[in-house]
């Protein structure tokens, strides 16, 4: 609601608003004053009811602004306590410069006016009649005050019913819902424990089969390669020079080439060989042992095909494009042990030529390092690019 400004000279104009809110026993009563030319100073703000107005509070201008909030109870604006249903306007009182007000229709039929002794006497004797016993349902009689406090008990009764017909539902579904989450909690527990037994029991089946045709197929290998020698495999047999892999790994002559070495797998024939208590005894029983770095150090000389010696993680190795590209220019790999104490290391080799480039490739492809007679490595030298495994 805005504010009006009624100076001495019978002009009037807005400046400023008055917000007005009563909620849950509570009064707030805002001015705002924005306009007021250059008035300086403080004045007093009554709250109108009819023609009686209240002291409410005083509010500070200069030059012409200021503000004002009050909270107070709905029923106590003012020094004389009007109820905030009678209040029907604002008065701010300039002295000499005018006044500030603003009026709005009351919120009940009537308002206090003065000299009001004969609405008192009515009130009065209504507030006497309404103090008449009434009947409740049981017939009993009671008083205006003791027929309340029955009501507010039958009021609370009915609540408390309520209250613990919900607690009880929301009890039961607390319940359900933690025995859903017990079941599910318990079956989750039992099934990594069958599934283990299940898969265990599956792998145990398929060990032998397994074990039965690579030890035949190397066994077969073995037989063909004891016509040749068992020495270091040739290096300068090429009849042209091999493209290092970072060089045409994109070409599809190339791609299908590796493919092809990848494919070389056929189903071994059937074969007896002896079985070692110990894995790497069994492997050097079975492939040629070699010594391509001219030391004391020993290695097998292997196909893709025997990649089932090493551990599952590891056989997919035999789609590595690097690993096939050794493979298809050099014809073998190399499979190599090493141990330091207790501890034990296993290493795969893909032969090559050492550059940059290519160093750069292996390493884009999981390899790890390279080997060579020359330590370090010069460029256009021979080796074998490492990757660490497990069997």
């Amino acid at each position: 609601m805005y504010l009006v400004w009624n100076m001495q000279e019978g002009q009037a104009r807005g400046v400023g608003t008055v917000k007005f809110l009563a909620m849950d026993e509570i009064c707030r009563i805002e001015v705002v004053i924005t306009g007021c030319g250059k008035v300086q100073g403080t004045y007093p703000v009554y709250v109108l009811s009819g023609d009686m107005q209240s002291l409410l509070g005083e509010i500070a201008l200069n030059k012409g602004k200021g503000n004002l909030y009050i909270k107070c109870g709905t029923n106590t604006l003012g020094h004389k306590a009007f109820p905030y249903r009678q209040v029907t306007g604002l008065h701010i009182d300039l002295k000499t410069e005018g006044y500030l007000e603003q009026k709005w229709l009351p919120m009940l039929d009537s308002v206090p006016k003065k000299n009001s002794a004969r609405e008192e006497s009515v009130r009065e004797q209504r507030n006497v009649l309404e103090d008449k016993t009434v009947q409740n349902e049981s017939g009993k009689k009671l008083k205006r005050g003791e027929e309340e406090k029955v009501r507010q008990g039958t009021e609370k009764r009915q609540r408390m019913l309520e209250e613990e017909k919900v607690r009880q539902g929301t009890e039961k579904q607390r319940r359900m819902r933690e025995e859903k989450v017990r079941q599910r909690t318990e079956k989750q527990q039992r099934m990594p424990g069958e599934e283990k037994v299940r898969q265990e029991i599956e792998k145990q089946r398929r060990i032998p089969e397994e074990e039965e045709n690579w030890l035949n197929a190397a066994a077969e290998r073995k037989e063909k390669r004891m016509t040749k020698t068992t020495a270091e495999p040739k290096r300068e047999a090429q009849e042209e020079p091999i493209a290092p892999m970072s060089e045409i790994s994109e070409e599809p002559e190339t791609k299908q080439q590796i493919k092809k070495a990848s494919d070389e797998v056929k189903p071994p024939e059937k074969n007896t060989m002896t079985l070692h208590p110990n894995k790497w005894q069994q492997l050097c029983a079975i492939y040629p042992v070699v010594h391509p770095f001219r030391d004391g150090r020993a290695y097998l000389s292997i196909e893709p095909r025997d990649f089932v010696v090493l551990q599952e993680r590891y056989q997919p190795m035999v789609q590595n494009s690097f690993l096939l590209h050794g493979f298809y220019h050099y014809r073998h790999l190399l499979l190599g042990r090493h141990q330091q104490g207790k501890n034990v290391q296993y290493y795969l080799g893909v032969p090559g030529v050492f550059y940059e480039k290519e160093k750069a490739a292996a390493l884009f492809y999981g390899f790890e390092s390279f080997e060579g007679e020359v330590t370090p490595s010069k460029e256009g030298s021979f080796g074998y690019y490492m990757k660490r495994v497990q069997i």
